[in-house]
């Protein structure tokens, strides 16, 4: 049976005074080990180190970067607490697992962490994933746990993805400010339109509705089923350790495209962009070519070989697809003013994914 992931998202895991709330443990403690006794591994991706480290920081002082990475460096330890706490109740073991950005875009540490993934499911252990707080830095982070949660079922090729909230689901509009808005109890597709309607994130949040909904898009795609629904409800865990439907759920697409591809396609931050003439957008998105350096018609950022860059079109900003240089700007810059070797590979067709494809 594919891997179910559990998210749980900080307004989940905060009172009303942004204080760590554990209520939600031992109920998904409980769903955890029914899905285990069934023959479903199941892994948690958890917000809540913060919150929980943040009272024991003395003092005012450092900065506020500097104060959250100290308070999740606190906070994770009395995190893994609760979570051994709570399992140990029903025989389950969690080993805690943090990642940030880099681990995933580097190919060499995202197959590592793959691979220790897999071998702790097989070995009937519950990953607690978190990202890594107390070294990712702001121009480089998650950002917020359902992306992390996206990824982390990705990495295990998961059946099902659970995104537990404070919402008991999606609805058409935002409820916060809309009072005739409606739960939807399937959603098929997500539009821009839809992620718009959702508004900011709430006071306790990070991503909010829209973030979410992102989130999801991403998994169908990777044939992954999802669940929007609210943790505070009891129904909702007893419909975890049932396997029946509940909140909203957004069944699952053909997956498009191998994993590598999906990886170049969306999970690399590009470095820079390369725009390309009539005729290389025409071979690239009709005949598979590869991008040779006679068909670029500018340069944008400053990557280096193996990078992911986004490819435009001669007159748009709109983006063809993505692909891994072949080449540093510099060296590419140098190839461009000689005028030579106008043939070269700049972008192999293997490393390169065309949106229309």
């Amino acid at each position: 049976m594919k891997p179910l992931v559990i998210k749980l998202g900080s307004a989940l895991l905060s009172d009303t005074a942004g204080q760590f709330d554990e209520a939600v443990l031992e109920p998904l403690a409980q769903a955890v080990a029914q899905r285990w006794e069934e023959g479903q591994p199941s892994l948690v991706v958890s917000s809540g180190a913060v919150a929980l480290g943040r009272p024991m920081l003395r003092g005012s002082g450092g900065a506020a970067l500097v104060r959250k990475q100290a308070s999740a460096a606190v906070g994770q330890a009395r995190l893994m607490s609760r979570y051994r706490e709570a399992f140990e109740v029903y025989g389950l073991q969690p080993a805690q697992v943090l990642l940030t950005p880099s681990d995933i875009q580097d190919r060499g540490r995202y197959l590592q962490a793959c691979g220790v993934l897999r071998l702790l499911l097989q070995s009937g252990i519950v990953p607690v994933i978190n990202e890594n707080d107390v070294v990712s830095d702001e121009a480089l982070r998650f950002g917020d746990n359902d992306r992390l949660a996206v990824e982390v079922a990705a990495m295990v090729e998961a059946g099902q993805l659970i995104l537990m909230t404070v919402e008991d689901g999606v609805y058409d509009a935002d409820p916060r400010t809309n009072s005739e808005a409606q739960r939807l109890h399937r959603l098929e597709t997500i539009s821009e339109e839809l992620i718009a309607a959702m508004g900011p994130p709430g006071a306790l949040g990070c991503g909010g509705m829209g973030s979410k909904l992102r989130s999801a898009r991403r998994a169908q795609e990777q044939g992954i089923e999802v669940i929007i629904a609210s943790g505070r409800l009891p129904d909702n865990w007893t419909a975890v350790m049932s396997g029946s439907a509940f909140g909203t759920v957004i069944p699952a697409q053909g997956r498009q495209r191998p994993a590598r591809r999906d990886w170049i396609a969306n999970t690399l931050e590009p470095a820079g962009a390369l725009r390309v003439d009539a005729g290389a957008q025409q071979a690239l998105e009709t005949g598979g070519a590869s991008l040779l350096a006679v068909g670029l018609a500018g340069v944008e950022g400053d990557f280096r070989r193996g990078d992911s860059v986004v490819l435009k079109g001669p007159a748009s900003e709109l983006e063809l697809g993505r692909g891994l240089i072949r080449l540093d700007r510099g060296a590419l810059d140098e190839l461009l003013r000689q005028g030579e070797c106008t043939d070269q590979i700049l972008i192999h067709r293997d490393d390169l994914v065309m949106r229309n494809r």
